[in-house]
């Protein structure tokens, strides 16, 4: 099979769409402004991280936070999960705290290599 390019999209993901890419994440709606840019992004049932304009309505700026979901995948019959955070029905980005920024920011190039998950291994006790 052939990978479509979607305009402004740099994920392989989407012939056959196996997960939600994180440039169609806009979630939630009333906050977010828009993407700035994708650090990471390493696939189906992997995570991404990604600077957004976010509009803080406590404070009323708009800032440029650092946000984290995890991507979703195609289940085995497939459906697609939308990853986490979800809000009524909608991929939504996590803002993450200020306090944490530094401690992702400074790995990320370990981040970018980190292995797809494998399938969930459930152990008996």
């Amino acid at each position: 099979m052939s990978v479509v390019k979607i305009k402004g999209c740099k994920c392989l993901s989407h012939n056959p769409r196996t997960m939600v890419c994180p440039y169609d994440v806009k979630s939630p709606q009333n906050r977010f402004v828009s993407m700035e840019e994708v650090i990471v992004n390493n696939g189906p049932q992997g995570f991404s991280l990604a600077r957004i304009m976010w509009d803080d309505a406590a404070d009323g700026k708009v800032e440029k936070v650092l946000a984290m979901r995890w991507n979703g995948y195609l289940e085995s019959d497939g459906h697609l999960n939308k990853g986490h955070p979800v809000t009524r029905g909608y991929p939504t980005w996590f803002i993450v705290p200020v306090e944490l920024e530094e401690a992702l920011l400074s790995h990320k190039d370990y981040l970018v290599n980190i292995p797809q998950r494998l399938d969930m291994v459930v152990v008996n006790k």
